[in-house]
């Protein structure tokens, strides 16, 4: 998904809070924690953001 709104070239997509806090909705109350922290380190908060996150968190998911 990220990818294709990428390629669109629409800003607005990528900034979509609506998306954004429904997928935060559904992830675990410490993981939303983190990802809570996660953005308060960005200038502005994407759904490219999301998704490289959420692909590091499943990486060291991995390592476990």
């Amino acid at each position: 998904m990220c990818a294709a709104i990428r390629i669109s070239g629409l800003r607005d997509y990528q900034c979509n809070v609506a998306l954004l806090k429904e997928l935060s909705a559904k992830l675990p109350p410490t993981t939303r924690l983190e990802w809570g922290r996660y953005k308060l380190r960005l200038p502005e908060v994407t759904l490219m953001d999301f998704g490289k996150w959420i692909a590091e968190i499943g990486a060291g998911a991995k390592l476990e």
